[in-house]
């Protein structure tokens, strides 16, 4: 049985699929009886041909009918054999060329529930990111609602405990990888990936639809921990002031592309 599935979810990109193939393809170091790639294409038409032109020749492919992308990530689950899984979807890539091989290393010998690791951040104008230091600890005490928390693409999951916290809540339909990171949360600390994972190209759901995005991350957290009194209070007014600080960022990023 493989260590870890590495699930890849597409849309109608063929150009961010390729990216992302040829990062795993470029993966050095791997045992292939230790990684299974999953692939779920949503696209019309399908496009299993990229695949075959894409240098992996151990993969597994599915055409799902598109009902969002949760709905898909769910799929792959289904189709998921390694004790471990992470989403490594169209756009995404690989920090480097032995990430793989360090993850594999890492999981055998920490046997985590779950861990995380830094993501590289691209805006979609291509300039990089630098994503702040914090502290898990810290964020939890205040429920990840002041905007910092791991990304998907950097996390690392066992499979028989994200089954367990019932799979990607699709009532969440931009946010619920965070949803499922929350009840995770719950279960236990994660352990630290001490190198980065991913580069992550910002324009997706939850960074084009932010105003929902942060409706939904609102109402997670209220399910998730319940919180009541100080803390309630604590996390509706993280809650305002990140909406009021995501909407000013808006603003000032469309006032200067107006010059």
């Amino acid at each position: 049985m493989p260590i870890l599935s590495v699930i890849t979810v597409v849309k109608d990109d063929p150009s961010g699929l390729r990216h992302t193939l040829n990062s795993m393809a470029e993966q050095q170091r791997i045992d292939p009886s230790h990684i299974q790639f999953v692939v779920i294409d949503g696209s019309s038409p399908a496009m299993e041909e990229v695949l075959t032109d894409s240098g992996i020749s151990d993969f597994s492919y599915y055409w799902q009918k598109p009902e969002g992308i949760f709905s898909a990530m769910n799929f792959g689950l289904s189709q998921a054999k390694g004790d471990y899984v992470l989403f490594l979807n169209a756009g995404d890539t690989f920090f480097n060329t032995d990430v793989l091989s360090r993850l594999v290393e890492f999981l055998q010998s920490s046997s985590p529930n779950w861990a995380y690791g830094r993501v590289h951040f691209t805006s979609s104008s291509g300039k990089d990111l630098v994503e702040p230091s914090w502290s898990y600890a810290a964020e939890r005490s205040q429920l990840f609602a002041r905007g910092l928390f791991p990304s998907h693409q950097g996390t690392v999951m066992q499979l028989n405990l994200i089954k367990s916290l019932g799979g990607f809540d699709e009532t969440y339909p931009t946010t619920s990888d965070y949803h499922l990171m929350l009840k995770a949360s719950k279960e236990s600390a994660p352990e630290i990936i001490p190198f980065p994972i991913a580069h992550f190209q910002q324009g997706g759901a939850s960074t084009q639809d932010w105003r929902a995005a942060v409706s939904e991350f609102h109402r997670a957290r209220v399910s998730v921990f319940q919180p009541r009194g100080v803390q309630q209070l604590q996390e509706w007014t993280n809650t305002a002031v990140g909406f009021v600080t995501t909407c000013l960022a808006k603003v000032k990023g469309g006032l200067q592309g107006d010059r």
